[in-house]
């Protein structure tokens, strides 16, 4: 078997060599058709490729594409980008590539200064690696540094696409690599909430949306922070935005980890909804928040079994009411406490 295994190697090494030396050639034009030629021998032409073979040539080929991600014609930037982001689905297992890849992708994204000039290609480079992410899952996490130093970046790159797209990413790496991603969480809510308020709406949505699952895998002392922006976002002109940050809201009060130590400072906030201009907007903060009374009521049982046993507050239309009221009731005199110390 091993030997099958050189001579594919062998064979493969020779179909492409000397489309591999005309990658590092001085003449644009030459490094522009062998990437074209190589695209239609490998990616074009994959289903008449078995899987051995498209994973030893992406091996054979990766360092080599590699470096014309900073070849100084955009052409040939623009080939190799799209060559590797169409081949790595390809192969049977992406992530050995991961060792070469991230150093190049932290080179071109992750600097401090914009060093990819075209806005287009730092959006084809950040939906890349977003797909890598999709891809490799749990086997990014050993290059999760690298991955949070390049959205640092891109969150506030000045392309409003890439800004969204890097929140993209933000909710694919939590999801993916959740433990490691708990470490260098708090990292990214500055960056997204720089761009939370940005001029198109799109943008602020998906600036929320991140915002809910970074703080959700992360800390929530990360709320402290990010309670202005989202006091700003809750009379956002456009319902979307509302209705993100609504759910948002509800999903933290319901599911975050540390939640009742930050009820007080969360509840004003999904209130806002209740009487929101947009139906289905109001209809959802409502749902939100008996919900969260119910799980109150599971998780204190004990403490308000005398209260539903021998309500002392006035009559209301259902148990489920008399939960909620007990559980605002404790949260408010949190919210005055607070005030009255501040």
């Amino acid at each position: 078997m091993s030997s099958n295994l050189a001579e594919m190697e062998s064979r493969i090494l020779q179909k492409y060599q000397r489309d591999i030396n005309c990658l590092s050639d001085e003449n644009r034009a030459t490094r522009k058709r062998a990437v074209e030629r190589l695209k239609r021998a490998t990616v074009d032409a994959s289903k008449s490729l078995s899987k051995e073979e498209l994973q030893e040539t992406f091996e054979l080929l990766i360092k080599h594409l590699l470096k014309l991600f900073s070849d100084p014609v955009e052409k040939c930037r623009e080939l190799s980008i799209e060559l590797v982001s169409e081949f790595a689905p390809l192969v049977k297992d992406f992530s050995t590539a991961l060792t070469y890849v991230m150093p190049v992708m932290v080179a071109r994204l992750g600097q401090q200064d914009i060093v990819e000039p075209s806005e287009e290609l730092r959006l084809s480079m950040i939906v890349m690696l977003a797909s890598f992410i999709d891809l490799c899952g749990q086997k990014i996490s050993p290059y999760l540094n690298d991955t949070v130093m390049i959205l640092q970046r891109t969150l506030v790159d000045p392309y409003h696409e890439v800004k969204k797209e890097s929140c993209n990413c933000c909710c694919k790496l939590a999801l993916a690599a959740p433990r490691e991603f708990h470490m260098e969480a708090e990292s990214l809510v500055k960056p997204i909430l720089c761009s939370i308020g940005h001029q198109h709406s799109r943008v602020r949505v998906a600036c929320i949306k991140a915002l809910g699952i970074t703080i959700q895998h992360g800390s929530a002392t990360s709320i402290d922070n990010a309670l202005l922006q989202l006091a700003q976002r809750s009379s956002d002109q456009a319902p979307s935005v509302r209705a993100c940050l609504s759910l948002i809201i509800g999903n933290w009060l319901l599911d975050l980890y540390d939640r009742y130590s930050y009820q007080y400072k969360l509840m004003p906030l999904l209130l806002t909804f209740f009487y929101d201009e947009v139906e289905d907007i109001s209809k959802s903060a409502v749902e939100h928040w008996d919900k969260i009374g119910a799980k109150y009521e599971e998780e204190n049982e004990k403490d308000l079994k005398d209260q539903m046993d021998f309500p002392t507050q006035p009559k209301v239309p259902s148990q489920l009411s008399l939960v909620v009221a007990s559980w605002c009731k404790e949260t408010s005199q949190k919210f005055f406490l607070h005030c009255s110390k501040t």
